[in-house]
């Protein structure tokens, strides 16, 4: 970081807690990506340019806007420079015990039509591979279990239903490549918390997230 900032420095920014058409999970969830594009941005911090800093919130989540997201992010991101991606929301896994793989919930993810409107392990390792940024920072917040510890489902409440969570299968095909760093939020036996009154997830909260300057 120079006395400018840190111009290298991009970043897509997702949290989703209001889906459409599945259990939302708590506001927090919002303030988590609102405080870490605060901090990116900032001058005291990482410095990086607010250009440079993409936040998709609820509604501009979409499944279209991220993959459009992740397309733009490959294409501002140089060779020397940092990329980091931050989800928070939900996660599902699928497929066979054995075979798990997992998906990311955008705001528009309908369990009917789960493959059409979420984005698999596979299109996202595929977005990833594409950002050719010397340090690629991925963060996985997909845990939740709608603020209810007990909840161990990804509901629509049409007796639709799939596992919370993201499978630990799916980071070795998201941590291809040199210089990715991948950190997720908990185990796949886990789910990730937020405390009732606080702004921030436990994730979130202690990390923040790493500059990579």
């Amino acid at each position: 970081m120079n006395a400018t900032g840190y111009p290298q420095g991009h970043a897509l920014l997702i949290g989703v807690a209001s889906y459409q058409h599945v259990t939302d999970l708590p506001q927090a969830i919002l303030d988590d990506a609102r405080d870490i594009a605060a901090t990116l941005t900032s001058p005291n911090y990482c410095g990086y340019s607010p250009a440079n800093v993409v936040t998709l919130l609820d509604s501009q989540a979409t499944r279209t806007a991220v993959l459009k997201g992740l397309a733009e992010l490959a294409v501002r991101a140089g060779t020397d420079d940092t990329a980091c991606v931050f989800f928070s929301g939900h996660g599902a896994i699928v497929g066979a015990p054995g075979s798990e793989d997992s998906v990311l919930a955008t705001v528009d993810t309908d369990l009917v039509d789960l493959e059409a409107t979420s984005i698999s392990s596979d299109e996202f390792a595929r977005a990833l591979a594409a950002i050719k940024a010397k340090r690629v920072l991925v963060f996985i917040d997909a845990c939740h279990a709608g603020g209810a510890a007990i909840s161990k489902t990804l509901s629509d409440g049409k007796r639709h239903k799939l596992k919370s969570g993201y499978a630990p299968t799916t980071f070795a095909k998201l941590a291809s490549g040199s210089g990715r760093a991948l950190m997720a939020s908990c185990r796949a036996n886990e789910v990730s918390a937020v405390f009732t009154g606080a702004r921030n997830s436990v994730f979130t909260w202690p990390n923040d997230v790493s500059c990579g300057t």
